[in-house]
């Protein structure tokens, strides 16, 4: 089930994971995830005659109390089957969110730091707005006390998405969106 070569080679601590694996019992780790007895059981299987796997997650993971925690568990379950560097496996977090993909890939940012908008100037021959924007929150607060006149959302819809959105509560229509 599990790439013995691999897990030798690049990883660390397997002994030890074995050990504390082996002390746990299916019913207390059904219990801490929130699913029944056969679903814990019936997941072992999944992945167990594959060579290769590719696990994508997204937000539902990574921001939730446990999300640090379930994104070890996920990596860690790709390193026991040795599904990293090799074509067709390995890790897949799907970042989609508009601050995530925006101020991590594209530099889209309510506040870009001066040396970026410097090579913004130089790059493509015109001054960048110096003053910074607003985030999220901000921007839906904003909003909300009628100092937003126009807002441009390029593949979200900005007070829709934001889960803070009931607190405001619709002021989003007010504007020219």
């Amino acid at each position: 089930m599990f790439d013995s070569a691999f897990i030798e080679k690049n990883t660390v601590g397997y002994e030890g994971l074995k050990t504390h694996l082996a002390e746990q019992s299916l019913e207390a780790l059904a219990d801490a995830a929130g699913i029944p007895v056969g679903t814990a059981a019936g997941s072992g299987g999944i992945d167990k005659g594959r060579k290769k796997i590719i696990v994508c997650w997204a937000m539902g993971i990574t921001q939730q109390k446990n999300g640090v925690d379930t994104i070890k568990e996920i990596v860690n379950l790709v390193l026991l089957k040795g599904s990293l560097g090799k074509p067709g496996a390995g890790l897949c977090p799907v970042r989609g969110h508009s601050n995530v993909q925006g101020n991590r890939t594209m530099m889209i940012w309510e506040q870009p730091p001066a040396w970026f908008l410097d090579k913004l100037k130089e790059v493509f021959g015109f001054e960048p707005p110096r003053e910074h924007g607003v985030d999220v929150v901000n921007c839906i607060k904003a909003m909300h006390e009628g100092k937003i006149k126009v807002c441009f959302c390029d593949g979200w819809q900005l007070p829709v998405g934001y889960a803070g959105y009931g607190i405001y509560g619709g002021r989003h229509a007010e504007i020219d969106a």
